[in-house]
Order: structure tokens, then C-alpha cells, then sequence
């Protein structure tokens, strides 16, 4: 069914790809080392998007904040990506009334949309 595909037929024709797919992985850990102890040591961020079909709001993104230690997750639906800050602010000022907590620190995926000057300077 496949046309000018190699027929493989000595072990010495088995291509570096295939050997290096092959080779045993050490597994990820169950815990993550740096877990939080108590609630709001440590948040993770997400930025999700562009979901289409958008929401009868129109909006097409959502920002994920997951706290390390309960695992408890709030969702905000954003209409762009540049409202990612203004919602996460929205979140940490209602978080830290509502458990008299502050936040320590914040983990995200190192995308670009938590890099900018405004982020850095949330961060600070």
C-alpha cells in the first residue's frame, strides 16, 4: 500500500530515530518537586486558545489558575489575549480576600503571553 518505502531486513539498516525511540525513558515523577504545602504557595497559569466557535459572549480564550496545593481551579473567558493580565489580578484579589491568604509565587509554561512588561511587572 506504501510506495518506495525501505524493506528494513538486518539490524545494522535500523535508522538513529528508531533506536533512539526505542530506548528506556525514566518516568515522570508522582510529585513534583517544590509542591506547595498550604494554599496559595504556588499557582499555575494557563492560557488557552483561540476556541472557535466563540461563546455567545464572543469570546474565544480562557485563562486556567490552578492552586498547586488544593488543586482547586478557577476558569476566566477572555475575548482576547491581552485581557489575560487585567483577569489574573481579578483572580488573586478575590483569592486572597476570600482565604485571607497571600500569593507567593506563580508557575506558568514560559509562553509569551506571560512575558510581557505588564506580567514582569505583576510579577515584582
Amino acid at each position: 500500500m506504501v510506495t518506495r518505502m525501505p524493506i528494513v531486513e538486518r539490524v545494522e539498516q535500523v535508522c538513529d530515530g528508531c533506536v533512539i525511540d526505542k530506548q528506556h525513558q525514566i518516568p515522570f515523577p508522582s510529585v513534583s518537586e517544590g509542591s506547595a504545602e498550604k494554599r496559595l504557595t504556588l499557582i499555575h497559569i494557563d492560557l488557552y486558545g483561540q476556541i472557535t466557535p466563540s461563546t455567545l459572549g464572543g469570546k474565544s480564550y480562557f485563562l486556567l489558575v490552578v492552586d498547586d496545593y488544593s488543586r482547586f481551579m478557577w476558569v476566566e473567558m477572555l475575548k482576547s489575549k491581552s485581557e489575560a493580565l487585567a483577569y489574573l489580578e481579578k483572580v488573586k484579589a478575590r483569592v486572597e480576600t476570600k482565604t485571607e491568604g497571600r500569593l507567593k509565587a506563580i508557575r506558568t509554561d514560559r509562553g509569551g503571553e506571560f512575558n510581557s512588561t505588564q506580567f514582569s511587572v505583576f510579577y515584582n
